[in-house]
């Protein structure tokens, strides 16, 4: 499986089809595999041949997966991770990408379209908050009780413990104990280092619902109708990401992308179509490569290859697709080119979906 060392750390990640590059990140205790049923989607055709459209990148955040697994608080913050899955995307030669985060995954994206606006053309954020999520007492002593079973007895006695006080995972257990199993061994795959700092850096994140009125990209919230702890939370990046639509799944909690694969899966497929990827124009290139004066113009002044000689060139040779300007990125009238207009609250009917067990 390919790996990279990117900002001081070896990450673990898997591509799969060829097409504009869509990045999918991954929940607190979960790995690259929770992407496994959207992938198909993205690439493929209904008869399994590759459809050329989308190539997706999933990356095992730090500690998590088959990524390293560092053991100190200040290796886990939500900036850090960003600039991880930011340099990952330089060394694959990404410039231009859609941006998919779930749960833990979608504050790393969050930080991420913040700092590097212009390398996502559009914005995916999957039951995720821009901060704390909203817990009871009771359920913040629950967390405090879980941290204390994973430093002391370990990542399964944690599991265990979860699935013995989750009737959800108690029903999941009984509609389909291979995904059970198979939730498990991923869990497992988690470090309690990273656990426990990963749930400290969403408490530390320096980060506020205000600082998303800056977002200019197309936003689409996706959150389980179920997930009380994120859905108002959604509902509050909604109303602060112009422009950006709200899609609740009826009948679903945390992990939609488990639980109900297909409608996920459709609903990508249609939000990137309707904000599809701008055409390659000759002389055109990426914002994030030019650093000669700060503008959009041509690479020509100083300091024009000062990050890495290889990928400039390329794009050079081979130019790629910048930021739209301001005057592409809107329509008269304050409205956003491709299906924006005042914030929308959508929902769909789910009979029955499969529950998942999500400890996150």
């Amino acid at each position: 499986m390919p790996t990279a060392t990117v900002n001081g750390i070896e990450l673990h990640y898997k591509t799969a089809g060829e097409g504009f590059p869509v990045v999918l990140i991954h929940g607190h205790t979960g790995n690259l595999r929770n992407w496994a049923l959207q992938i198909p989607a993205l690439t493929q055709r209904p008869d399994g041949r590759p459809s050329g459209r989308y190539r997706t990148i999933s990356p095992d955040l730090r500690g998590h997966g088959l990524s390293a697994k560092p053991s100190r608080p200040e290796d886990y913050t939500i900036p850090l991770m960003a600039e991880d899955v930011y340099h990952l995307l330089r060394e694959l030669e990404v410039s231009s990408c859609y941006l998919v985060g779930h749960s833990l995954g979608g504050m790393v994206a969050q930080e991420l379209i913040l700092r590097h606006p212009h390398a996502f053309q559009a914005l995916v954020l999957v039951d995720t908050s821009p901060g704390v999520p909203d817990r009871t007492e009771e359920e913040l002593a629950e967390r405090r009780k879980l941290v204390q079973i994973a430093l002391e007895q370990g990542m399964e006695a944690l599991f265990e413990y979860q699935t013995r006080r989750s009737p959800l995972a108690q029903r999941w257990a009984r509609q389909n104990p291979e995904w059970l199993q198979r939730w498990r061994e991923q869990f497992l795959m988690t470090s309690p280092e990273a656990y426990v700092y990963c749930l400290e850096a969403v408490r530390l994140w320096e980060h506020s619902p205000e600082r998303l009125r800056t977002v200019r990209v197309p936003t689409l919230i996706v959150c389980g109708e179920n997930d009380a702890p994120f859905l108002n939370r959604c509902r509050e990046m909604h109303q602060h990401i112009e422009g950006s639509e709200l899609f609740i799944i009826p009948g679903v909690g945390h992990t939609p992308q488990l639980e109900a694969p297909q409608v996920v899966s459709e609903k990508l497929l249609e939000f990137f179509a309707r904000h599809p990827p701008p055409r390659r124009r000759p002389g055109h290139f990426p914002y994030d490569l030019l650093v000669s004066r700060g503008d959009r113009g041509h690479p020509s002044g100083p300091g024009a290859f000062s990050g890495n000689p290889r990928i400039a060139w390329r794009h050079l040779c081979h130019p790629v697709p910048g930021p739209r300007r301001d005057s592409q990125r809107r329509r008269p009238g304050g409205v956003r080119a491709g299906g924006g207009g005042p914030p929308s609250e959508t929902g769909l009917l789910l009979a029955s979906p499969p529950f998942v067990f999500s400890p996150g």
